[in-house]
């Protein structure tokens, strides 16, 4: 059985009926992993691409035999085939960079949200292979959330029946955009109120209130706003979804079952302490699906995936072979000297070989000497 140091990380994941595919943080490389077994198979990496090269994926949607997985940070799209077990990225070539918060399907297309106003909406054709910038769309949503010059990073967003809705942690609005005319309307959502994660339920868009523990619920035809005011502890990175009929907040300490009619929390599940301890950059929920009667709660740490039954909750970790930890410790190493390079440019002289024999607080001996 593997032990500790062989648990690899992920912040995206396709979940198939039998296993995850998935990418790792640690290096350029596509994973497989069966429901049944906590061990995951390397299947290769990406063509074209060195293995130390960053490409940290937000998204991973299936499409047909494809997995297309989506950057966080990196240059485009990487397509993987599950047939041929092959991947090759796509670059965006206008930027050297793109950050993407969230991605959907859209009939052969993929919708991509980017972050922030560094990279644009993008609409990627997966039978040509190609981008297609939404000027228009990002016009039309500069327009009510411009301010300096910037709009800053996008909390969540959610696709349904041929409208995107958004959500930023600029303004209290959610923006409601027809993806035929391109044309946005927005919802104030109150004076004081920071929207968080979003989920739809019936005819309404369920909303997190980050200022508060309050749940905004907003009707999708007739925009009319309600407020559910929670009496719980509030906590940061929660995620709002739906199981089994039911609203359900996950956050880093519980996850609360709602009662949608009486508008108030019926019961509370405590997370375990090993997820809890645990902390991230970006959100601490990456992905939540379905499957098999089980909400699996894909983490942004990427250490385990939380694996809820209605009942009970359980961290699932995800462990690889020796070997493919040996390479990620190394690319790990060898990033750190890329960016020691590039920090001290002419005055750093590294000797050839010899870091990929000598423990990290060697090497840096050797730097400061």
């Amino acid at each position: 059985m593997s032990n500790n140091r062989n648990i690899i990380h992920f912040r995206d994941a396709v979940m198939l009926e039998k296993g995850i595919i998935f990418s790792a943080v640690e290096m350029n490389g596509i994973f497989f992993r069966n429901f049944d077994n906590r061990e995951a198979q390397f299947i290769g990496t990406v063509n074209g691409e060195d293995e130390i090269k960053d490409n940290l994926h937000s998204y991973a949607i299936e499409i047909d035999e494809n997995v297309y997985f989506i950057p966080l940070e990196g240059k485009g799209i990487t397509i993987f085939n599950k047939t041929d077990d092959c991947a090759i990225l796509i670059p965006y070539e206008p930027l050297e960079n793109l950050e993407i918060i969230c991605a959907y399907r859209l009939d052969d297309n993929i919708l991509m949200i980017p972050l922030n106003s560094k990279s644009p909406f993008l609409l990627f054709d997966t039978l040509r292979l190609k981008y297609e910038e939404l000027d228009k769309l990002e016009q039309n949503i500069w327009k009510l959330i411009k301010k300096d010059g910037f709009w800053t990073d996008a909390f969540d967003s959610m696709v349904d029946k041929g409208r995107l809705y958004i959500i930023t942690n600029y303004c209290n609005l959610l923006l409601d955009c027809d993806m035929k005319t391109l044309s946005v309307d927005a919802v104030c959502l109150g004076i004081n109120v920071l929207p968080g994660s979003m989920t739809e339920f019936d005819e309404y868009i369920c909303i997190l209130d980050n200022n508060s523990t309050n749940i905004i619920t907003v009707h999708k035809n007739t925009k009319k706003i309600s407020t559910w005011a929670l009496d719980r502890k509030k906590e940061g990175n929660e995620v709002i979804t739906v199981y089994k009929g039911d609203i359900y907040i996950v956050s880093p300490q519980y996850i609360y079952r709602i009662d949608y009619e009486n508008q108030c929390i019926i019961e509370e599940y405590q997370i375990p302490e090993k997820f809890r301890e645990v902390s991230t950059k970006y959100r601490l929920i990456a992905g939540i699906k379905e499957i098999k009667g089980y909400l699996w709660i894909l983490t942004a740490s990427g250490g385990g995936t939380l694996l809820f039954d209605g009942t009970n909750i359980s961290v699932m970790e995800t462990s690889t072979s020796d070997d493919i930890i040996r390479k990620i410790e190394n690319n790990r190493k060898k990033r750190i000297v890329r960016a020691l390079k590039s920090h001290f440019q002419k005055d750093l002289i590294i000797q050839e070989g010899y870091f990929e024999e000598a423990r990290l607080d060697e090497f840096l001996t050797y730097i400061k000497g």
